[in-house]
């Protein structure tokens, strides 16, 4: 599993994190409500999924 956790919020960023196979792109400033979010969704059963930090 990877999971981004960046202070860069530009799509094009976040785009080509998941095309080199992110599975989560959280920002900084987010990460206390959606870093471990991001890990729960990448761990479930349903394979990988793709948690977008707004």
């Amino acid at each position: 599993m990877i999971v981004v956790l960046t202070t860069n919020s530009s799509e094009l960023y976040r785009e080509e994190a998941y095309h080199r196979g992110a599975d989560a792109y959280v920002l900084k400033h987010d990460a206390l409500e959606e870093l471990l979010p991001a890990i729960q969704a990448g761990l479930t059963p349903s394979g990988r999924q793709r948690v977008r930090s707004a």
